[in-house]
């Protein structure tokens, strides 16, 4: 029976700490894979390596600086159960607090969602930056096909400051949390039964 109470305080606990743990229950995608490659037309100047975008250091950034991604990869197969985005950045030097939004589009060039934030959110190891819903289009987040990050006015980067993106987290509704606590406790239920018998 102790064994169940504890069971019971694990889920419970999985539950409240899974907002805090989004790298175990997100959809990460890199932006550096097949699935994302750097329209030459963005701007700012940037680098692009496997697995993350920086850009910086010494980089001045005007209102409606862009970038975005020219293949024509399906990019998710279908965030509609997940309500909550976070951008996976880091920055390195001094936080400038740069404001960004960030378009979803279909594969018909539809407006999805457009969300902003800033990088003030961002700390020098990877973070996750919350997106907050600025202007919503059609919602058609299960054909999620194109992503845009439009950068803020008159920002800069000094000679020792850079920003690194690595990837957009799409984190579930509630009710999957609830699922997972409820497969935990069902799981400890069983493994208690047995262990009496």
């Amino acid at each position: 029976m102790k064994k169940l109470k504890y069971c019971i305080l694990a889920a419970a606990m999985s539950v409240a700490f899974i907002p805090n743990s989004q790298a175990q229950f997100i959809d990460l995608v890199s932006f550096g894979s097949s699935n994302f490659q750097m329209d030459p037309g963005s701007d700012p100047i940037f680098s692009q390596s496997a697995t993350a975008i920086t850009m910086g250091p010494s980089l001045a950034i005007s209102l409606g600086s862009t970038w975005y991604n020219e293949s024509m990869t399906k990019f998710v197969s279908d965030w509609s159960a997940d309500p909550d985005f976070y951008i996976a950045m880091s920055v390195e030097g001094v936080n400038p607090g740069l404001a960004f939004g960030v378009t979803f589009y279909d594969t018909s060039f539809g407006t999805i969602n457009i969300y902003d934030s800033n990088t003030g959110f961002a700390g020098s190891s990877l973070s996750y930056v919350p997106l907050s819903l600025a202007i919503a289009g059609n919602n058609n987040l299960s054909d999620v096909q194109f992503i845009q990050f439009t950068w803020g006015a008159d920002g800069s980067l000094g000679a020792t400051q850079s920003v690194t993106v690595e990837g957009i987290a799409a984190v579930p509704e509630p009710s999957t949390y609830a699922l997972i606590a409820l497969s935990a406790l069902a799981f400890g239920a069983y493994s208690a039964k047995r262990r009496r018998k």
